[in-house]
């Protein structure tokens, strides 16, 4: 019988902490390693499309191409030895087949993390694996592109620090930009609009992606709790982030933050993304930390301490613990977003409704929950889910074409909240069943185990084509642009109606109207018209391509580089970057 798992090297943080790196056990028998990919993802080791960018790759690496960019050569995985005392004999930092290994082996580890708390497989765009360049640009960066789906790591020298920087071998790195691509696969609709609180969603989602990858590492907790002596409200490693990085940059000192300790309300924070990603990631990051605290022993009498392994063995189960119940209440909501964008006290409501309907008889989280959002003024009672009364059975459609699905949606419009009469034009609908395994949950004698829940999720869209009047030196010009809405409608496993979260959404003014979601959309056409208009007056106009076939100008907004989050983080806001629309779908295939 030949080997269940193969170890593969990977750093736990990054080369500054030499320390902090495992071996990760890649399943053989769920799986295959051939070359060097497996069914999930692909390591096709070479530069950027532009040829004078591949050419200073090759020679940064020490290849000598004959005018065309080379590809970096790569070990056969399936024969080679990929555990790190093979590379640390070999060499690491500087060994191009060992920086293929480790981002490979932290995309696989991470999306695993990812995928037990959605309940099943992210299915990348073109259902293939997803690419991942290990040396794509030189230059200090990273990103994740979403028109032709790939993982992008740079390379640079630092006037700070000797060798090369790359960041292909940073954990935080990797996982973020992963964290981007699975969003951006889940909920591709995100990027199709400027919705300043959808893409700060993102920035935070990938920034927690890290954290919580960081902590299932006990060499991790145990830095954390020696940094830090036991509280998780000081900063410590997992509070700072990216550090080989923000030394690079800046020099010792300097590492970027994440600034997860920072407290920013969110009726505070900035129109930018970036920035407005702390709000989330904050308030998550103090959710996490109060779990903790109410999981964490109590330290005994007054004057009487515990020896210090105990209390390093109490901190890593009770942090480990929170991190766990956190991401499982954060990632569970994914499900229950609207396709096209959200708001983030909406997403706020959907952790806390997510959480009821997987334990309904235990409130405690979502209780500590509620109080961290009213805290950060994420938490908003106005908002309605009450799901509506549906007269169609939803079961026989799961499996259903596009067509018929369709016609299914525009058939309930009036319930699902889709205005008639104003030209929407229905997006491909997607009717998903989802099963995932759930813990926190005690049987009659107070025993913790697992088990199973089913939902199904109902996602629409819909596109209305927006006139955005702009005027230029020749007079005014009415400007295209087409502007999504939709919704996602939960049922249970016996495929009864759970809530209905909408974008937009219709606020307690509206609901008095006898069209409230028309009047809602209403709102989102002249807001989105105020900024685009305010956007082309103000000389972005290069952000926009006109289709000339069509007459329609899109917008799209790139899921970021890193670099403009580090950047953004630390500097005063920065406003959106957009980019022609390519072949993006609105909903998941």
């Amino acid at each position: 019988m030949g080997e269940t798992s193969k170890p593969m090297a990977l750093f736990l943080q990054d080369p500054s902490l030499p320390d902090l790196h495992a071996d990760f056990d890649f399943a053989t028998t769920g799986d295959f390693l051939e070359g060097a990919g497996s069914s999930r993802f692909c390591v096709r080791d070479e530069p950027a499309a532009d040829p004078d960018v591949g050419l200073r790759v090759a020679a940064q690496l020490g290849l000598h191409p004959v005018g065309i960019p080379p590809m970096v050569p790569t070990l056969d995985w399936a024969a080679e030895d990929l555990s790190f005392a093979r590379f640390e004999r070999e060499g690491l930092v500087d060994n191009a087949q060992f920086h293929q290994v480790n981002v490979f082996a932290v995309c696989t580890s991470v999306l695993q993390m990812i995928e037990e708390e959605l309940g099943g497989a992210v299915t990348w765009q073109g259902g293939g694996p997803l690419v991942i360049r290990p040396h794509a640009v030189p230059r200090l960066d990273a990103f994740y592109d979403p028109q032709a789906p790939s993982l992008n790591f740079g390379f640079a020298s630092s006037p700070w620090r000797p060798g090369q920087v790359w960041t292909c071998l940073s954990h935080d790195v990797v996982s973020h930009e992963l964290g981007h691509a699975v969003l951006a696969t889940i909920r591709p609709g995100f990027t199709l609009k400027p919705h300043v609180d959808s893409a700060a969603l993102h920035e935070s989602f990938a920034d927690l992606v890290t954290l919580f990858s960081a902590l299932r590492h006990e060499s991790v907790v145990r830095r954390v709790f020696e940094e830090s002596g036991g509280d998780l409200r000081r900063p410590s490693v997992i509070t700072r982030g990216a550090e080989e990085w923000g030394v690079a940059k800046k020099g010792a000192g300097f590492p970027y933050s994440r600034s997860t300790l920072e407290v920013l309300p969110y009726r505070d924070a900035p129109p930018d993304a970036h920035t407005r990603s702390l709000v989330w990631t904050g308030a998550v990051y103090e959710l996490m930390v109060r779990l903790h605290e109410a999981a964490r022993p109590a330290a005994g009498p007054r004057g009487a301490r515990p020896a210090k392994r105990r209390a390093f063995d109490d901190f890593v189960t009770s942090v480990q613990d929170a991190a766990r119940w956190t991401r499982g209440m954060v990632f569970r909501a994914l499900h229950y977003l609207p396709p096209t964008a959200t708001t983030l006290p909406l997403l706020a409501r959907l952790v806390a409704e997510a959480d009821a309907r997987v334990f309904p008889d235990d409130s405690r989280f979502r209780d500590i929950a509620r109080e961290v959002f009213t805290e950060r003024d994420l938490w908003d009672d106005d908002l309605v889910l009450t799901p509506p009364p549906l007269e169609v059975d939803l079961e026989p459609l799961l499996g259903a074409d596009s067509a018929t699905l369709t016609r299914a949606v525009l058939g309930q419009a009036d319930a699902l909240g889709i205005p008639r009469g104003i030209g929407a034009r229905i997006l491909a609908p997607t009717l998903v069943s989802t099963t995932r395994r759930v813990d926190r949950v005690t049987d009659a004698a107070g025993v913790a185990g697992i088990r199973e829940m089913t939902e199904r999720y109902l996602c629409y869209g819909y596109e209305v084509p927006v006139a955005v009047p702009v005027r230029l030196d020749g007079g005014v010009l009415d400007v295209h642009v087409p502007l999504t809405f939709g919704g996602t409608l939960v049922l249970d496993d016996r495929w009864r109606p759970l809530l209905l979260a909408t974008d937009p959404g219709p606020t307690p003014a509206d609901r008095e109207t006898p069209f409230p979601y028309l009047v809602a959309v209403a709102r989102g056409i002249r807001d989105f018209q105020a900024l685009v208009s305010g956007m082309l007056r103000g000389g972005r106009a290069g952000g926009f391509e006109a289709d000339a076939n069509a007459g329609v100008v899109a917008s799209l907004r790139h899921v970021c580089h890193f670099s403009d989050h580090v950047r953004a983080v630390q500097a005063p806001p920065s406003p959106f970057d957009f980019a022609p629309l390519g072949s993006q779908p609105l909903l998941p295939e």
